[in-house]
C-alpha cells in the first residue's frame, strides 16, 4: 500500500508538470500559484487527520497535484521575474532547493517520525506552507505576475 501511495503522488506530480503550459495559458500565474499552495495545504490537512489510508491516500493525491503544479511554475516565475544579472544564483538556488528535498527528506522524515510520530510531518508541512501563503499573496502585487500571457 505505501507503494502505491507514494507511485500515486508521483504520478500526479508529473502529469501536472507536463500541462503547465496549457494552465499558465489560461490562467494568472499568481492565482496558479496560490491555487497550488491551496491544494497542498488541503492536501496536507486531510492526511494529517484522517483515520483510514484512503484518505490519506487522498490528501497524498491532491498534495501532489498542488506540488506538480507549483514545481515548474516556480521555474516559470524565476525566469520571468528575476533580473538577468542574477538569473543564475537564482535558478541554481531553485535548482539545489528541488535537488536536495530528495535526498534530505527521507533522513529527515524518518526522525522526525520515529520521536514525533508520522502525523507531525503534515502538521510542519501545513504550518510551513500556510505561512508562505500570505506573504505571496500580500506582498507581490509589485510583480508583473498578474499580466496575462500572450
Amino acid at each position: 500500500m505505501l507503494y502505491a501511495l507514494f507511485y500515486a503522488v508521483t504520478l500526479l506530480s508529473a502529469v501536472y508538470d507536463f500541462s503547465d503550459s496549457s494552465l499558465k495559458k489560461r490562467f494568472r500565474m499568481k492565482s496558479l500559484f496560490m491555487t497550488a499552495i491551496i491544494l497542498f495545504i488541503i492536501g496536507t490537512v486531510l492526511a494529517a487527520v484522517t483515520p483510514v489510508f484512503s484518505l490519506l491516500l487522498l490528501g497524498r493525491l491532491i498534495q501532489g497535484v498542488g506540488t506538480g503544479i507549483a514545481l515548474p511554475l516556480m521555474f516559470n516565475i524565476t525566469m520571468e521575474q528575476v533580473p538577468e544579472e542574477k538569473l543564475g544564483v537564482m535558478m541554481g538556488t531553485a535548482s539545489l532547493i528541488t535537488a536536495m528535498a530528495p535526498a534530505v527528506g527521507p533522513s529527515l522524515g524518518g526522525f522526525i517520525v520515529n520521536h514525533f510520530g508520522w502525523r507531525i510531518v503534515f502538521i510542519l508541512l501545513c504550518l510551513h506552507a500556510g505561512s508562505n501563503c500570505f506573504p505571496v499573496s500580500a506582498f507581490t502585487s509589485s510583480l508583473h505576475w498578474d499580466k496575462d500571457v500572450p
